[in-house]
């Protein structure tokens, strides 16, 4: 029983960080600082996710396009990005509760 809760907790907390990983990636920062944001020790860790989103590029929505134009800096736009994407990602990355304890058993 332990274990099931657990594995629902774990489904639920991780897809955040991942898709973090994934959108950076989309979104043009250079693998060696995404690695430095994730605090992975080893880049194979972090190109994961830059193969990910490599393999899986879509059209970016223009308002998370327009939240990085003006910032000339590129981790700050990539940060300006992440931030902007919030409901383009938040229905679509975590599983309702009752999915993920469905998903657990």
């Amino acid at each position: 029983m332990a274990l099931q809760w657990w594995t629902a907790l774990v489904r639920i907390i991780v897809p955040p960080s991942r898709t973090f990983g994934t959108h950076a990636a989309l979104f043009g920062v250079n693998p060696w600082r995404l690695q430095s944001w994730m605090g992975h020790k080893r880049i194979d860790e972090t190109m994961i996710y830059v193969h990910v989103a490599e393999n899986h590029r879509r059209e970016i929505p223009e308002s998370v396009v327009a939240a990085g134009e003006l910032e000339k800096d590129p981790d700050r736009r990539v940060l300006r990005m992440l931030g902007a994407r919030g409901s383009h990602v938040a229905a679509a990355s975590l599983p309702k509760p009752k999915e993920a304890a469905e998903a657990a058993s």
